[in-house]
């Protein structure tokens, strides 16, 4: 019980535990250092601290807390989806409106330490009691290996990872292991990182994408239907960057000074890209939501259309990106090219070697359906010319080129 709460960083969202002797949080952490543990400890949900009487939050609303009130440092440990007992299970091609909420309540790195120490919980809930702290082990060497996944944790670039509990079907299912987060918070390199997200890949894989169905036909849906898919679409095109920012989750180090040299400061847009992405990617889950109840009350609908791989699927955690170490000098750009070719879904099957990338995710039904190519390009997947003129007009035009053929 105590090792999970310690590996879940649950300690000081957990109020009893400030009753617990000292030297149990040794043996704890002992045990959780045992090159034996290979299993992962059970989820250890922590409970909601109530405010004391009379201060500032002591209103009921702690009961009724959302997502936008979670601190920043708390965002990429706790973005992703609630475990359960079936650890490593795959979640069907549909996506929910709900599938979007993150689960609330881990402990987080603490901001402004001089030291990038793992918080593993430095002060009870009542902030009388002190722990002593974890120290992190030194982080292994960045071999270029990718082991298969296993039991327990694995090493990705040197990174240890392991298995999500859930995920959505076709996306990759593994998270940096939440008590060594902070080696992956050591590759953070921030100015790489902007100078990707300057080249907007989102657009690229909004031009790239696959722009037709593949398994249906519009002249077999309800008009409502075709008027939902249409929805989808224009909200594809929207909200494009937080798709693609979504299918490659860096994590972001919360303790980075963007002030510490000039090269950060002449960029004054870097110490804002933590809170920037957090608040875009809340009002992503919101519209989502609100879109995905519009669709799926729709006449005629069925989960059946998320196996399409030009309408794109929100995985219910993200897809973690795990960068290379800095040292080995291999740009941002060259390691984005490399995750896309090993796990195209990152990009909705742009980058795909083959179709079997999307069709062995289909129902043998669905495979038994596929479309002709000239069935295909009688189908196109556009959205409204308001949203996107320009793939309008490039898309009509590839295809005029392909009818000529």
């Amino acid at each position: 019980m105590l090792v999970s709460a310690t590996y879940w960083q649950a300690l000081d969202r957990t109020p009893w535990m400030n009753f617990v002797p000292e030297g149990y949080y040794h043996a704890a952490r002992e045990k959780l250092k045992d090159p034996a543990m290979t299993e992962v400890p059970e989820l250890w949900e922590p409970l909601p601290i109530k405010p004391a009487p009379g201060s500032p939050d002591s209103s009921l609303s702690w009961l009724h807390s959302s997502d936008d009130d979670e601190d920043d440092d708390k965002f990429d440990k706790t973005y992703h989806g609630k475990a359960t007992a079936s650890s490593g299970s795959m979640l069907a091609r549909s996506q929910s409106g709900a599938s979007g909420k993150r689960p609330r309540g881990s402990g987080s790195v603490g901001k402004g330490s001089a030291t990038k120490v793992a918080k593993t919980s430095t002060q009870s809930s009542a902030g009388s009691t002190s722990r002593p702290k974890a120290k992190l082990p030194a982080p292994l060497p960045d071999d270029g290996m990718i082991e298969p996944p296993k039991k327990g944790s694995w090493c990705h670039y040197g990174i240890k990872v392991q298995a999500l509990n859930r995920q959505t079907m076709g996306f990759p299912s593994y998270m940096p292991v939440q008590p060594l987060l902070q080696h992956l918070h050591i590759r953070w390199v921030p100015i790489e990182y902007w100078e990707v997200i300057q080249t907007c890949p989102w657009d690229d894989m909004w031009q790239r994408r696959i722009s037709t169905l593949v398994f249906s036909k519009f002249s077999e849906m309800s008009s409502e239907m075709v008027e939902a898919i249409q929805l989808v679409l224009n909200f594809m095109s929207r909200w494009r960057r937080e798709y693609w920012e979504r299918y490659h989750w860096v994590t972001m180090d919360p303790d980075l000074d963007y002030y510490a040299t000039p090269e950060l400061r002449a960029i004054p847009e870097l110490s804002d890209m933590y809170r920037d992405r957090k608040d875009r990617h809340s009002d992503f889950d919101t519209h989502r939501k609100k879109m995905m109840a519009e669709v799926e009350k729709t006449p005629g609908y069925s989960d059946r259309i998320w196996f399409e791989p030009g309408l794109w699927v929100v995985p219910q955690n993200p897809c973690y990106w795990i960068t290379r170490d800095p040292e080995l000098q291999i740009s941002l750009q060259d390691q984005l090219a490399t995750v896309d070719d090993l796990e195209p879904a990152r990009t909705q099957w742009v980058t795909r070697q083959s179709e079997d990338a999307f069709l062995k995710l289909a129902p043998a039904l669905l495979r038994n359906q596929l479309l002709s190519e000239t069935e295909q390009l009688d189908n196109l997947l556009l959205p409204s010319s308001k949203y996107d003129e320009d793939t309008l007009a490039a898309v009509l035009a590839a295809v005029s080129k392909k009818k000529r053929k």
